[in-house]
């Protein structure tokens, strides 16, 4: 889901399906809802960039101030995620009929109807074309013929001269919005004057979209029937009473800009969220039920509200514009880490180039094979969300476990991601499919008889590949297809698959095997339905095998871990001093940069070691002889040769910001090293003169000032005044 639709209100949804003649199905390629279908704006407005649009909108389409919602079921259509991403990034767009864009103009077609002459909406339904924006060769669009699943599926190339006619709910004056901006600002010159020439009235269409969005003449806030009563905050009763409950009808917006003030006002609790209004309807709404977002996250706190709101204001409620701008505006005071920031940082630029450098399939969708500008994402195999906060220490058992030495393993390595469509990401995500490894593939971390799994020590290395994958349904995905491009050179034969997807071809794939295991492990036997798995695993037997790899790859790291000299960083063994910073081939990923500190990993387990002393009757006689290998471990690592009784904290030899009396901990390689260089290891207090100093250190030293020559004193004798005879 789009980050601009997710604070779409469920009210906003249905009333968009409601009024769909296609039912909710993709407005282009006719697929049922289960294919990956989203809901998109037609036109999409930034209320940072352009906050007095919808202002000029309302005086151009003869609207009241603030009676104008973007949320309108006349600009949301349901579109496929692929397409939606080609959209986005303005590839295609729907194209009206002359005789709608005619329809704002006089009768003699030269003049744009003024607010006075505006028509009004008349027809539910209108029909659309699709026109290609770019050079989109390469790319294919299937569409389903009809509304059952067993209808036949027709392939249209580029240019789409043959695509069908579409009819749709959404009002032209958004289409006519969106293609005017979008064809004079970012389409090449040249495939702008061919459009023209195909279709002599898109001069028109960018005249409406020009005259639309000009600045309200002064004279608006003059007119009754444009001004809005403002209302009355302050009274109790201002609330309107929700009476009924139209769900054909969007509420007004509820952020108008306010007379003579800019700047963007936030609606009281009483305002609804979002809606479809064109101004001319009376009915009330009920505005409870058109919130579906948690009051906490709607509610405006001292940190996370409006720049500038005061603790003792009333507590409002966030409309979804002011969410959106507490999404993406990063000078809000708390930004918040979504899932979809994590993730679109996380799988960086250098990450993409070093999986092109690989990929057998030249970054073609591995689902699909269409060409990388169809949408194509690069997706993570085992997600990163599994290595969250909640199992901090999942990657330190994965590399315990596969033979790492601990700080290694980074998710985004190349074997981790693949190239695949925007529809086949989101239903990846929606653990509907995953990639099965081949049993030899699995087989390989078992012993020669396949009963035990290897452990550390005879772990199999990293191969190259290319690894064999089938692709695994693992919900119910009736309904969807799978429109597959002919992998031989050349060829533009497109295959339909239908579920369940017997036929489909083996996947090729450079993904390294031990993710597809992790993923598909934890997601079979945490998400997915019983009968389902049932049926998976009396299919595929060796899924058993799969399990249990990753129930065993994700066990705790044993405490025998952290006094072998395999597992922890190397870089332990070097002095701070040797230590020098390297710059990271292309071809080879990173270690990951969020390791936890083994300080805090070994006074953890110091914790859990005295506790297992006061329980000894647990059997557990070994806790104090393992909590001195481990700091005779870290000690010879650092290079240190005292005891262990020297290594524990003193008044003087506590860490960081501890206090006198705490309880005992082990120092770290850090704190031995400097104890034994005789540096005071007292807390550092940040006091203005600390910071002065270091300050002073890391700014280069200031140049000498040059020699200045002495003031040469005057050798001049001075005469003594003469004396008068009296």
């Amino acid at each position: 889901m789009d980050r601009f639709l997710k604070f779409l209100s469920q009210s906003a949804r249905e009333r968009a399906k409601i009024v769909d003649p296609n039912l909710g199905r993709c407005l282009i390629e006719n697929c049922s809802q289960t294919q990956a279908v989203q809901l998109a704006h037609v036109f999409h407005w930034d209320p940072v960039k352009e906050p007095d649009l919808p202002g000029s909108l309302e005086w151009a389409w003869r609207m009241s101030q603030g009676a104008l919602n973007l949320d309108t079921r006349r600009n949301l259509f349901f579109v496929g995620s692929s397409l939606y991403e080609l959209y986005k990034g303005k590839k295609w767009a729907l194209l009206p009929t002359e005789k709608d864009v005619l329809r704002f103009y006089d009768k003699k077609k030269l003049m744009i109807l003024t607010r006075d002459d505006f028509p009004d909406t008349e027809s539910q339904t209108y029909t659309y074309a699709l026109i290609p924006l770019d050079d989109m060769d390469g790319v294919y669009i299937t569409r389903q013929s009809g509304m059952k699943e067993s209808s036949d599926v027709a392939v249209h190339d580029f240019p789409f001269n043959n695509f069908p006619t579409i009819v749709s709910h959404v009002d032209p004056r958004f289409v006519i919005l969106h293609l005017g901006r979008t064809l004079f600002y970012d389409v090449d010159n040249k495939l702008r004057l061919d459009l023209i020439d195909r279709f002599p009235y898109l001069k028109r269409v960018w005249a409406l979209s020009i005259r639309w969005t000009s600045p309200v003449p002064s004279f608006a806030f003059e007119d009754d029937t444009y001004l809005a009563p403002a209302p009355n905050t302050n009274s109790p009763n201002s609330t309107p009473s929700p009476s009924g409950t139209n769900r054909l009808r969007t509420p007004p917006r509820t952020n108008p800009s306010a007379l003579k003030r800019k700047s963007t006002v936030l609606s009281d609790s009483s305002a609804s969220d979002s809606g479809d209004g064109y101004g001319d309807d009376d009915d009330s709404v009920n505005t409870e039920s058109s919130h579906q977002l948690s009051h906490s996250e709607r509610t405006i706190s001292s940190v996370g509200g409006a720049r500038g709101s005061p603790r003792e204001k009333k507590r409002r409620y966030l409309t979804s514009i002011e969410l959106q701008r507490q999404e993406t505006d990063d000078d809000l005071r708390s930004m918040k880490w979504t899932a979809d920031r994590i993730s679109n940082w996380a799988v960086d630029i250098g990450a993409t180039k070093r999986v092109k450098l690989v990929d057998p399939n030249s970054g073609h969708c591995l689902v699909e094979n269409c060409s990388p500008a169809q949408g194509v994402r690069t997706a993570q195999v085992f997600d990163w969300r599994l290595a969250s906060d909640s199992e901090c220490d999942l990657l330190d058992s994965l590399e315990w476990a596969w033979g790492m030495s601990r700080g290694s393993l980074n998710l985004n390595t190349r074997r981790n991601l693949f190239f695949v469509g925007a529809s086949w990401h989101e239903l990846y995500k929606d653990n509907k499919w995953a990639l099965l490894p081949s049993r030899e593939d699995v087989l390989k971390f078992y012993d020669e008889d396949g009963v035990f799994l290897l452990r550390r020590e005879s772990f199999p290395p990293v191969e190259d590949g290319p690894f064999t994958y089938t692709l695994l349904p693992l919900d119910d995905l009736d309904g969807v297809y799978i429109a597959r491009q002919s992998a031989e050179e050349g060829s533009n034969d497109v295959t339909i698959h239908d579920f369940p997807f017997d036929d489909f071809p083996t996947i090729t794939c450079h993904v390294d095997p031990k993710f597809a295991i992790m993923h598909l492990g934890r997601t079979l036997f945490s998400v997915v339905d019983v009968e389902i798995r049932l049926a998976l695993v009396a299919k595929f037997p060796y899924l058993g095998k799969v399990w249990a790899l990753s129930a065993a790859w994700t066990s705790d790291v044993p405490k025998s871990a952290w006094r072998d000299e395999t597992y922890l960083p190397l870089h332990l063994n070097d002095p701070p001093s040797t230590i020098t910073l390297t710059k990271v081939q292309p071809a080879r990923t990173p270690p990951r940069t969020n390791l936890p500190s083994l300080k805090r990993k070994l006074s953890m387990l110091a914790d859990s070691w005295s506790d297992a002393e006061d329980d000894f009757e647990f059997g557990d006689s070994d806790a104090g002889y393992e909590l001195e290998s481990v700091e005779n471990a870290a000690s010879s690592r650092a290079g240190a040769s005292s005891h262990t009784s020297q290594r524990t904290n003193s008044s003087l030899c506590v860490a960081r910001g501890s206090e006198n009396g705490r309880k005992r901990h082990c120092l770290t390689s850090v704190d031995a090293r400097r104890k034994e260089a005789n540096v005071d290891v007292t807390p550092v207090k940040w006091t203005a003169d600390n910071v002065s100093r270091w300050a002073k250190k890391c700014c280069p030293p200031t140049p000498p000032a040059e020699p200045t020559l002495p003031l040469r004193r005057s050798t001049r004798i001075r005469k003594k005044p003469k004396r008068f005879l009296c």
